[in-house]
């Protein structure tokens, strides 16, 4: 009687290791599976990812323009920019002028055609802060001028709302599996600033 019940307290303890190992390996897999989810972010450190957003930016000018970002990203990227308005009238101007008071004003403003020339030509770096996260910072030429046009339809910039030389961008990109969203302060000869957003696929 006794052996038997031993046997019996046996076969019970080797039933309740057996029920508690396969429990504790379907937690593994459950964590696991939860890991790899997390992971699914994007692709690993150790593959580059090729990334292209639709950009929109507006200014404080308030000026609006649209544009395009090709990129690179592992732990370290790089990425070019490319943003227009659309016009590109001050490149094809007779002169400027600086609205004071009564002189200018009322002989350009009036009901006369207004222009704003905005394009940025950059190129940058990324730095991931965190598997989803990147720091971004770009560096290249920028033009955002405002131009009027007299009643005789000649075209003059005012220098007063234009600026041109180096623009400089900093901003976050952050990656959600395949979707690419980022957000960017830019300013163009340190003096007018605008922000910035794109969305887009990686590839």
């Amino acid at each position: 009687m006794l052996m038997r019940h031993c046997l019996l307290l046996g076969l019970l303890m080797a039933l309740s290791v057996g029920v508690a190992a396969q429990n504790n390996r379907r937690d593994k897999d459950r964590y696991y599976s939860q890991f790899q989810d997390c992971a699914d972010f994007g692709t690993s450190y150790d593959e580059w990812s090729t990334f292209v957003t639709a950009n929109i930016a507006y200014g404080l000018k308030p000026s609006m323009s649209f544009g395009l970002t090709l990129g690179m990203i592992r732990r370290f990227g790089w990425f070019v920019s490319v943003m227009t308005s659309g016009s590109l009238q001050s490149f094809d101007v007779d002169g400027e002028f600086e609205p004071e008071g009564a002189t200018m004003m009322p002989f350009l403003y009036g009901e006369s055609k207004q222009s704003n020339t905005r394009l940025s030509l950059m190129i940058g770096g990324l730095v991931r802060i965190a598997r989803p996260l990147s720091l971004r910072l770009g560096v290249g030429y920028g033009v955002n001028e405002l131009c009027y046009a007299t009643p005789d339809d000649k075209w003059y910039v005012e220098k007063d709302n234009s600026r041109r030389g180096m623009d400089m961008a900093l901003g976050l990109q952050y990656d959600i599996k395949r979707l690419v969203i980022s957000a960017e302060a830019v300013t163009t000869d340190f003096d007018m600033l605008e922000g910035k957003a794109g969305v887009g696929l990686k590839f």
